[in-house]
């Protein structure tokens, strides 16, 4: 499983504050490493939309580890591709 990110982009993701910072690489291994989530529900929210930009929110629950989320993304639209260009989120309890 890959994002589809623009060529040359990386994520990082922030676990702790102020710096425990991953790269999206680690968290291709965790999903690599624990597998598909059979029981996690998700819903996505489109917050604001343009022709070329969007900003979602997505709610997941139980996911392969137990953990609950809700994430936001900023998306850019590039040669009719949709691309997630930043990330933040929140892991409830779990």
């Amino acid at each position: 499983m890959r994002l589809g990110l623009p060529q040359g982009r990386r994520n990082v993701w922030l676990h702790e504050w102020p710096a425990a910072w991953r790269p999206d690489q680690n968290f291709h291994d965790f999903v690599e490493k624990n597998g598909t989530a059979p029981d996690i529900k998700t819903r996505v929210d489109v917050l604001a939309i343009t022709p070329t930009t969007a900003v979602v929110r997505v709610d997941m629950e139980r996911d392969v580890i137990g953990g609950d989320y809700t994430d936001f993304h900023t998306l850019i639209k590039l040669n009719g591709t949709w691309h997630i260009i930043s990330k933040v989120y929140h892991m409830y309890g779990g």
